[in-house]
């Protein structure tokens, strides 16, 4: 024990040897898991026929005001521009937007 608290005290540290690691004796494993892999697996990239056949619907992002803007709709007695806000960001989660929907009702 003595032996032992001299070693630590001097700053020292005890070695701590592993075996091979799962990589390193596995390594034929895995070399042959990679070569079926990639032999199993067609290349895709093909850059002439990028972007054909691919059609995109049409549609539409609904973008909104943010709710310090809703406010300032408000302020400047714009209030359906305002309640549209509040009501859009009540719909998400908002707390203060419920709170200033509730402003209203």
């Amino acid at each position: 024990m003595d032996k032992l608290q001299a070693h630590v005290l001097q700053g020292k540290r005890e070695k701590i040897k592993f075996g091979l690691s799962a990589n390193e004796r596995e390594s034929d494993i895995q070399k042959c898991l990679v070569y079926v892999i990639r032999k199993g697996t067609p290349i895709i990239s093909d850059a002439g026929t990028e972007g054909e056949g691919m059609e995109l619907p049409d549609f539409e992002i609904d973008t909104m005001i943010t709710l310090k803007e809703g406010i300032k709709a408000h302020k400047n007695r714009d209030y359906e521009k305002a309640w549209k806000c509040f009501e859009y960001h009540a719909l998400n989660g908002s707390a203060y937007a419920k709170y200033w929907m509730g402003y209203y009702l």
